[in-house]
């Protein structure tokens, strides 16, 4: 909040959920209890959507051993030359950071979103079959976003510093169930391997 409080009193104005939750708090319309019961929304509000691509992210990888090697690879690197864990160093995890996309791409955690276009809308009367957009996009995007992606870079590339996986399933056999988050509709198995230590 003390950023905020900051950014206001410099006059920087911004368009988001957080400050017009914060003007509407500085407007006294809503008091401190109600501000922190917010941030606790929106900090845990993605558990389920994190832990979910969590699931499907490991067995993607653990279902193809060249991308398991390459990510490997990428991240025995990064800790051996990254002194501290931040925002600024996670983004040297470019690999990892691909698989992740892909993990959302194919298996995104929230498979409807429930707004609905007044029309059907083509850019250059083409609709791209492998539109990206997770986290939605414009100024209704997740603003969870980076945290998101943050927790899981952390978890991800600490769990393949410490562990070789062996999918003992095959993917298509997990069905996704379409639910508000898109759950594997069997529990994942799979076979860890300590590693060797960077």
């Amino acid at each position: 909040m003390s950023k905020s409080e900051e950014e206001r009193a410099q006059g920087k104005e911004k368009i988001t959920l957080l400050d017009t939750l914060f003007n509407v708090y500085y407007n006294g319309k809503v008091d401190k209890a109600f501000m922190r019961e917010e941030m606790e929304n929106i900090i845990f509000g993605g558990t389920d959507t994190v832990i979910t691509t969590l699931q499907w992210t490991i067995l993607l990888v653990a279902s193809h051993p060249e991308v398991q090697k390459k990510l490997h690879d990428e991240i025995d690197v990064f800790y051996r030359e990254t002194e501290e864990i931040n925002a600024a160093s996670l983004k040297k995890l470019l690999y990892l950071e691909c698989i992740i996309k892909e993990s959302l791409r194919i298996y995104s955690p929230v498979p409807v979103v429930g707004r609905v276009a007044g029309e059907d809308f083509k850019i250059e009367d083409v609709k791209h079959a492998f539109a990206f957009i997770p986290f939605a996009a414009g100024p209704r995007v997740c603003i969870g976003l980076r945290l998101a992606y943050m927790e899981m870079k952390i978890v991800l590339s600490r769990f393949f510093q410490r562990f070789h996986v062996e999918a003992t399933q095959k993917i298509e056999d997990i069905p996704p169930s379409m639910e508000m988050v898109l759950r594997p509709t069997k529990d994942i198995y799979a076979i860890l391997t300590h590693r060797q230590s960077v």
